[in-house]
């Protein structure tokens, strides 16, 4: 098969991933609260983390580990656990910061929002913002279940590495693109204003919705 040929069938597998993608779920909302309650940049780095997890998945999906979780069906439990745990993990400590705030917390959060777009986020920021990311997308259940489906349609061999990291790549691309805007609308500073009036009612929103999907999780595949 022709170079232009196998690129042409990866089109309808990397359509179908950006429709998943663009609905919401677990990674919408991570990249929707860190936009709003810190900056634009921290927005960017979670949806690089993002980026990192959806490669890897790709990647290690088509090189063997969809067969894998097929042929052990306990490991998506495992997967499922983790993220399930992992999200309501998010949801209590930010309902704990809800609780925690304070009347003056609205102006220190603006001060820092603030501060933040002028200067550099410091190196463990960065670092924890790519691992929030990273964790969200490998420890879902739902990115595992389908890459389980895709992965069988991809047309090229495990052997072919050269066009499997290639394929895996552009799915990061799409990955960064689609959850690089959402950062983007979501930390504008009419967006951010709106959201430091009302933190504490949007903070338990968030934190009810991740609650909501880890326990969603857990329903889903028979954990409860």
């Amino acid at each position: 098969m022709s170079s232009s040929m196998i690129i042409l069938s990866f089109i309808p597998t990397w359509l179908i991933f950006t429709a998943a993608c663009i609905s919401p779920g677990p990674n919408t909302f991570l990249v929707m609260s860190v936009a709003l309650s810190q900056s634009r940049k921290s927005a960017l780095w979670v949806t690089l983390g993002i980026a990192l997890g959806g490669f890897v998945w790709a990647f290690i999906s088509l090189v063997g580990v969809s067969q894998l979780l097929n042929s052990y069906p306990g490991l998506l439990q495992v997967i499922a656990i983790l993220g399930g745990s992992y999200l309501c993990y998010i949801g209590f400590k930010t309902l704990r910061s809800v609780l925690a705030a304070k009347s003056s917390a609205t102006t220190d959060t603006l001060s820092a929002v603030t501060v933040r777009d002028l200067k550099s986020l410091p190196e463990i920021m960065r670092i924890k913002n790519i691992a929030k990311g990273i964790i969200t997308t490998l420890s879902n259940p739902k990115v595992a279940m389908l890459w389980m489906s895709l992965s069988s349609v991809v047309p090229v061999s495990t052997a072919q590495m050269g066009w499997l990291a290639f394929y895996a790549l552009v799915i990061g691309a799409i990955v960064f693109c689609v959850y690089g805007t959402i950062g983007l609308i979501f930390s504008e500073t009419r967006a951010q204003q709106n959201y430091l009036k009302h933190s504490n009612l949007i903070n338990s929103l968030f934190a009810a919705i991740f609650i909501a999907l880890g326990l969603f999780i857990f329903i889903n595949h028979g954990l409860t």
